[in-house]
Formats: C-alpha cells, sequence, structure tokens
C-alpha cells in the first residue's frame, strides 16, 4: 500500500508544495519520503504524465489510514514511528484531494455564473513608481520607450516573454525606470498572463491629477482589455 502510493506522487512532490503556499488545506509531502521522488521517468518512456485525480488520492488515502491500524504497527517504538509516518503522508493525500474538490467547485461556480470571472471595471488596479537613475540591463529598452513617450501615453509591456510566472512578477515588482510611471495591471483568466500598460507622470502632478488621468486611461484602454464569458453566458447567448 505504501509502495503503490509512493509511486503515485513520486513526480508530484513539488506540486504539493507549491499548492500549500496557497492553501492550509495542502501540506508539503513529509520530508522523510524525500528520496521516493521521481522515479517514474516518463521522458524516457516517451508517455504522457497523467494528473493526479481526487478519486485516486483518497483510495490511497484510505489505503493508507487502514494500514495504520494494524496491530502489527504498535508492537514497537520503530513501528509505531513508521505508523505516525504513514498516517502523515494519508493526511497529506487527503488534504490535496480536498483541495482539488474545492477547485472544482469554484471552477464550476465560475462557469455557471452569468458574468465574467474578471471584469475590467472590478478586476483592474493602478500603482505608481518613482524614478530612478539607477536602471538595470533588462530595464533598458522599455525605460527608453517610456522616457520617449508622450506624459500620460500608456504603453503596452509584452510580460509573455518569460513562461515562468515568477520571473514575469519580479519584473514588473522590481521595475526600475528613470522617470516617474504610473502602472496598470489587469489578469483576465482565461490562462493569460497579466496585462501591463505603464505610462509616463508629472512629478509635479497632485494626487488628484493622477487620479483623474488614470480613470481617463482606463477608460480609453478598456476596449483593449480582454474579458473572457463564461459558459453559461456562451449557452445563454447561443439560445436567444
Amino acid at each position: 500500500m505504501v509502495t503503490s502510493a509512493l509511486w503515485y506522487i513520486t513526480n508530484q512532490h513539488q506540486t504539493f508544495r507549491g499548492a500549500s503556499f496557497h492553501s492550509t488545506l495542502v501540506k508539503p509531502v513529509p520530508s522523510v519520503w524525500d528520496d521516493f521522488q521521481g522515479f517514474n521517468d516518463v521522458k524516457r518512456k516517451k508517455v504522457k504524465e497523467c494528473p493526479m485525480s481526487r478519486d485516486e488520492l483518497l483510495r490511497h488515502a484510505r489505503d493508507l489510514k487502514s494500514l495504520c491500524v494494524r496491530p502489527s504497527l504498535d508492537t514497537s517504538d520503530g513501528n509505531r514511528c513508521f505508523r505516525k509516518e504513514i498516517e502523515s503522508l494519508s493526511d497529506c493525500l487527503q488534504g490535496y484531494a480536498t483541495y482539488l474538490k474545492e477547485k472544482l467547485e469554484e471552477v464550476q461556480t465560475s462557469q455557471a455564473s452569468a458574468r465574467p470571472h474578471h471584469q475590467v471595471q472590478q478586476d483592474t488596479y493602478v500603482l505608481y513608481r518613482e524614478g530612478t537613475e539607477n536602471i538595470r540591463s533588462e530595464y533598458q529598452e522599455l525605460n527608453e520607450t517610456v522616457k520617449n513617450s508622450d506624459m500620460w501615453c500608456p504603453v503596452f509591456v509584452d510580460t509573455a516573454f518569460s513562461l515562468d510566472k515568477m520571473q514575469r512578477q519580479r519584473f514588473i515588482a522590481q521595475l526600475q525606470l528613470q522617470c516617474p510611471v504610473g502602472i496598470l495591471k489587469y489578469v483576465p483568466g482565461g490562462s493569460q498572463v497579466q496585462v501591463i500598460y505603464i505610462w509616463k507622470i508629472d512629478p509635479a502632478a497632485s494626487a488628484d491629477t493622477l487620479s483623474t488621468h488614470a480613470a481617463r486611461i482606463c477608460t480609453e484602454l478598456r476596449e483593449r482589455l480582454p474579458e473572457y464569458h463564461t459558459r453559461a453566458m456562451r449557452m445563454e447567448f447561443r439560445m436567444k
């Protein structure tokens, strides 16, 4: 039972770890089982790796729980310690199965909604960044483009240059430009990357002026920002 469960998640240890950062339901695979990861070499076998399913996770979790009640695991300190490790693995699988169930319900609720999950009016936000003279090399091209643009004129930033989500986030979080700028962020969903627009602002502008220009820019960009309709919305449209 333990071997079967470990084989099922042998390539998924990082998946558990990543999900644990976003949900309290999920726990990383206990470190005692770290030596049992990466054994199913799907690339060498040239087969497609299947995602974990809730039913299989629950089955393995139940099997491990049933193993823990066996009298043989209560005969020595070593066996009792092993039983705790099996229980922790079972709890880990159970937690991820619950997490998958909640994510499925969340997606189903979103798809049944009569409005887009992400809307331009509600999910667009603006922040401001001061200028600096210390420009790193990765920002030189963007810096020249923004510096040579007109005041309050938005410039689209293509963040799809990298498939690494963290690299894209760091690029904007650590943004360095010579002039102070406004930044519009919008995540449309639909597996699309974050939409970013940047515009040069007047360093002497008041808070009211910044807000006025930001509202105008958001209104002007609204037609360019994508909204993805839900399944319920598409069905309603076809029935008209």
